[in-house]
């Protein structure tokens, strides 16, 4: 009875804050970019998904969707290797959240703001002007995030928190902010399912060493899954799908505007032929298209993915290869 209590606490409490700060009105920032291959694949469509090979960065009320004692590891290159993300996803067996741990990175940028050659005195490049090779600069760019999601269950409802921890460095400037996303999933029947997430709710805006603020843009999605949607003695067909509002924002990559805010729909479909072998195929956002596969054994997934965007040129094909492992075959791996 008193856990059940306890229980019920945590829920209203994950309800108001919900409620209360997701009116938040916060400034200008870009979807979530980090994702492993299997999400990439059917188009990052998870937020009211039933599906069990990502890392769950999608809605946190998904926490029950990814197998206790697993580790999962993502990496991504792009830009001939000089742009890189990686995931880190572990859920205990025992314990009552689960966490991750983002990062992604760019190096080799080059700073030309003291190799102009500036005959003009204008500050600017000119026709007749060059820059000077020898006092060209390189720095690094690195993003890192780390994550606690739990979840409370209420009756057919699940209902899920994550708690964000973001660090920026640029340079030799660093920025950190805090953020809250919350969610809710609630499985329709054997095949249905639906979500619903609230994104970037701002804690603490991203503050830099400079002194300069940046603030984060609330977004809410809502989605869901049909698990299958065609079957057959030879294969099943599974339907993934949602749709974001980002609020106070907008970029030339949206689907659509709504007055100053703009939202962007994403799809998938995944093609399983049996329990270890699957193709899927997405639809991210605006011109972003995603392929992929994964091959399963008993307690280990790989996971793959091909991302390309659109107006980017041959160089922005980004590859995406995802490990989920069972923590004791790898345990058992050393002994």
């Amino acid at each position: 009875m008193k856990k059940q209590n306890i229980c019920k606490c945590l829920l209203y409490a994950n309800l108001l804050i919900l409620i209360f700060i997701s009116n938040v009105n916060a400034g200008i920032t870009l979807f979530h970019t980090v994702v492993d291959a299997s999400a990439l694949a059917v188009g990052n469509a998870l937020t009211g998904a039933q599906f069990s090979h990502d890392s769950g960065l999608t809605n946190p009320a998904r926490i029950n969707q990814f197998k206790p004692g697993t580790f999962l590891f993502s990496s991504e290159s792009r830009f001939s290797g000089s742009f890189y993300r990686q995931i880190f996803t572990y859920r205990g067996r025992s314990l009552p959240f689960k966490f991750l741990f983002l990062h992604e990175g760019i190096h080799n940028i080059p700073d030309t703001r003291y190799a102009l050659n500036d005959w003009n005195g204008d500050k600017l490049l000119n026709g007749n002007e060059r820059l000077i090779i020898d006092q060209i600069s390189y720095f690094s760019q690195h993003r890192f995030g780390i994550i606690f999601q739990h979840l409370i269950a209420w009756e057919d409802w699940y209902i899920g928190m994550a708690y964000n921890t973001v660090i920026n460095s640029l340079a030799d400037q660093n920025g950190y902010g805090f953020t809250i996303n919350g969610g809710i999933f609630k499985q329709v029947n054997s095949s249905f399912s639906v979500g619903l997430e609230i994104k970037n709710i701002e804690i603490l805006p991203m503050k830099w060493t400079t002194g300069y603020q940046e603030s984060w843009s609330p977004e809410i999605f809502i989605g869901g899954s049909i698990t299958p949607i065609i079957e057959n003695v030879w294969c099943k067909i599974n339907l993934y799908f949602d749709g974001g509002l980002r609020f106070n924002d907008r970029t030339l990559d949206d689907d659509f505007h709504l007055d100053d805010n703009s939202g962007i729909f994403r799809y998938g479909i995944e093609l399983n032929a049996d329990k270890k072998f699957a193709l899927r195929i997405g639809r991210s956002g605006k011109g972003k298209r995603a392929f992929g596969f994964s091959v399963s054994t008993e307690k280990n997934i790989f996971n793959y993915a091909l991302s390309t965007r659109q107006g980017w040129g041959e160089y922005s094909t980004g590859h995406i290869f995802t490990f989920l492992l069972d923590v004791e075959n790898i345990i058992d791996w050393f002994k």
